[in-house]
This record gives C-alpha cells, sequence and structure tokens, in this order.
C-alpha cells in the first residue's frame, strides 16, 4: 500500500463521515398530509401502530400504509406502479408523488424553532 492509496482511503472515510452526519441532520416526520388535485383530503398520524388507508384517486382507489414514523403506497392502479414501488419514505419533507392518480403525499414534522429572540 503507497502513499496515494492511503490518501485515497483517508478521503473515502471522510467523505462517508460526512454522509452519514448529513443522513442525521434531517428529522423524522410525526404527521402525512395526502392531497388530491392540489387539496388536503386525509391528514395520517405517523405515530401510531401501522394501518392501511384508502384514498380516491383518478384512476380508481389508492392503497396507503402507514405507522411507525412512515408510509408507503400498497396498492395503486397506474400504467408502471411507480408509487407503489417507492417503499416507506419517513424523513420530513419526503413526498410521494403518484401522478396517474393526481395524489401527492407530503410528510411533515413539528414545528421547530429556527432562532430565539431575547
Amino acid at each position: 500500500m503507497n502513499k496515494a492509496d492511503k490518501v485515497l482511503i483517508l478521503f473515502l472515510f471522510g467523505f462517508g463521515l460526512l454522509g452519514l452526519f448529513f443522513s442525521q441532520k434531517r428529522a423524522s416526520s410525526s404527521y402525512a398530509e395526502v392531497y388530491y388535485q392540489k387539496e388536503l383530503i386525509l391528514q395520517i398520524d405517523l405515530e401510531t401502530d401501522l394501518k392501511q388507508y384508502k384514498v380516491k384517486g383518478k384512476l380508481g382507489d389508492v392503497y396507503l400504509e402507514a405507522g411507525d414514523g412512515k408510509i408507503r403506497v400498497i396498492e395503486e392502479n397506474s400504467p408502471k406502479h411507480l408509487c407503489s414501488r417507492q417503499g416507506f419514505v419517513k424523513r420530513k419533507g419526503d413526498t410521494i408523488v403518484c401522478l396517474p392518480n393526481e395524489i401527492v403525499i407530503v410528510l411533515k414534522g413539528e414545528k421547530e424553532m429556527d432562532t430565539i429572540l431575547r
């Protein structure tokens, strides 16, 4: 192992630690909002045990599974089934967009304080 190999290993290790730090900064979500054609139709508390929900989409019913801090689309009627293939999402700000059904799921969290003034 020469000097260049050692530098490369240290660089990759540092880059990995940096990625781990930034992935931990995003807070987990506590609820999800489900929109159909830009209208809020359902708000789901993610702090409960896993439950299943059914919402009406443009192409038919969309089945969701939510709880334990995460949510996913189980089944939907769309040509490529991309929504259900996405799997669980669990971080605040994550979204699931099912364009053929015009369903959008946005994960939200508790409001956080940005600054404190004294």
